[in-house]
């Protein structure tokens, strides 16, 4: 029995111990599809996470890279706006070098004519006082000599009037040369004791006046010898101009009754520029008869670039003075117009051979060529030959006043002020620096819109317009269910149905 017993307590133990080796076993079997469930679930998680993780790498980078091209399409439109602004620029500088550079060559021109002008008249000036070495003396004069600087002076005055300004030209002074004829003037001294003498007049009275005579290069040598004797022929009437001289007491008004001498301009190339395409090429040398029947004003169209001039300034003893009245239906523009007023047809009475007509040709309401023109004297050559004296020979020109000149003070300004205007070094630097900053701001402006930082603020931004709409849309959600629910109890309450209506009542309130 006891063997029984303790078989039987055997065989209880080891089933108890199967039993606990069977429930470790179901319990490890458990664990573990446990633990398998979880690791799959970790892996789709850990899977999950990485498609998304490669979604928005794929999405960041197609973003950057959209960024980058519109970048780099905003970088390619503001280069290409910077190129053709540097074209522009550089077509301008072109044309502005290329005009400066024709001003230039014309200034050049224009100096080299004056300089063929003076050497014309240091030559003649030379010959005559070679000619005549005991008779004839000439002086030149410096520009600070006190002569120079009054003659120049007045000059200046009369211009700065708007005297003679009518071509749009200005006058300048070249040189001048005094004079002194020892025939001319004893002629002159003695005249003047004459008339001092059958007058009663004492060397103090009388009117004497400095005077300009205008005249071309063969009077100029004519005068300069023998004075106004030989200008007048013998065959020469009194009706004609040439048998008159007319002296003038504005120099710059002088100048508009008479043409110069023309010198040659070279044609300048096609691409001039249009402020120097109506400089035309004039006859070289032209000098036209200064007190025939051509000498009137040269039309503006035609004007020359440079047009020389001499003018002598002389001393002139006024015995008999006659003051004429022009006449308003004359135009005061030629010569010819100055010698109908001084020797006017059908007239009965003519003034006295010896007398000085003095008319003046400026005023307010006059037609003259000036509106500040001074006077004009005219009187018969062969009547005063001994009563005009030349004490100092003046070359002056016309030209152009936007050209600029070395010796009046301008040095060519305009020129120079606008090639000042931007050089080629400054552009071309300016064209580097907006080049450099137009790089520089799409550098920054790519970096600043790819850096993490903004793109977390860029996320978070998102994700709260995300959230932002998400309630949004719940809201209306629920306005449009109270919306329904109260359309409902209008319903209801206008159909009139007591039970109904305390129905839905009660309905309201469990919902309440």
């Amino acid at each position: 029995m006891d063997f029984n017993d303790h078989v039987a307590e055997l065989t209880l133990a080891y089933q108890q111990e199967l039993r606990s080796i069977a429930t470790r076993k179901e319990r490890g079997s458990s664990n573990a599809q446990m633990l398998q469930q979880e690791l799959i679930e970790a892996l789709n998680e850990v899977e999950t996470c990485v498609t998304a993780g490669q979604t928005q790498i794929r999405e960041e980078k197609q973003r950057q890279l959209q960024l980058r091209e519109q970048n780099s399409q905003l970088l390619r439109e503001s280069l290409a706006k910077l190129q053709q602004d540097f074209r522009v620029a550089i077509n301008e500088q072109y044309e502005r070098e290329e005009r400066a550079l024709l001003a230039e060559e014309r200034k050049y021109e224009q100096m080299e004519l004056e300089a063929l002008a003076e050497q014309n008249q240091a030559l003649t000036i030379a010959a005559l006082q070679n000619a005549f070495p005991t008779k004839i003396a000439f002086q030149q004069l410096l520009e600070h000599t006190p002569d120079y600087r009054h003659i120049a002076a007045t000059f200046q005055t009369q211009q700065r009037g708007d005297a003679g300004s009518q071509d749009g030209r200005e006058v300048h002074i070249l040189q001048i040369y005094r004079c002194f004829h020892e025939d001319l003037t004893a002629a002159f001294e003695a005249h003047t004791k004459e008339m001092e003498s059958s007058d009663g007049l004492s060397s103090t009275e009388g009117s004497e006046l400095y005077l300009y005579l205008v005249a071309d290069d063969d009077q100029v040598i004519s005068l300069l010898q023998n004075g106004l004797v030989s200008a007048t022929s013998s065959v020469d009437s009194i009706d004609s101009i040439a048998s008159w001289v007319f002296l003038f007491s504005n120099p710059v008004v002088a100048l508009q009754f008479y043409k110069g001498t023309i010198g040659e301009l070279e044609v300048l190339e096609e691409s001039e520029t249009e402020a120097d395409s109506h400089e035309k090429r004039p006859v070289s040398g032209t000098s036209s008869g200064l007190e025939g029947g051509q000498a009137s004003l040269v039309p503006e169209q035609s004007l020359p670039a440079v047009e020389t001039f001499n003018l002598l300034l002389c001393q002139v003893r006024l015995q008999h003075t006659i003051e004429l009245f022009r006449p308003e239906t004359v135009r005061l523009d030629s010569l010819e117009a100055l010698h109908s007023i001084a020797r006017p047809r059908g007239a009965v009475l003519q003034p006295p051979p010896s007398s000085f007509l003095q008319l003046e040709v400026g005023g307010r309401d006059s037609w003259s060529a000036s509106p500040s023109g001074g006077h004009v004297y005219m009187a018969r050559r062969d009547a005063i030959q001994a009563q005009v004296v030349p004490q100092f020979v003046l070359l002056c020109s016309k030209r152009d006043g936007s050209t600029g000149d070395p010796g009046s003070g301008n040095n060519g300004n305009s020129v120079d002020d606008e090639l000042g205007a931007l050089t080629s070094d400054a552009l071309l630097s300016r064209f580097q620096q907006q080049l450099r900053s137009e790089v520089d701001a799409y550098h920054s402006r790519l970096y600043r819109e790819v850096d993490p930082a903004t793109v977390r603020v860029r996320a978070q931004f998102l994700q709260e317009q995300e959230q932002l709409q998400s309630r949004l849309q719940d809201t209306e959600g629920q306005i449009g269910q109270e919306k329904r629910e109260q359309e409902c109890i209008l319903r209801a309450l206008r159909g009139g149905s007591g039970g109904r209506v305390s129905g839905v009542e009660r309905g309201v309130a469990k919902r309440g």
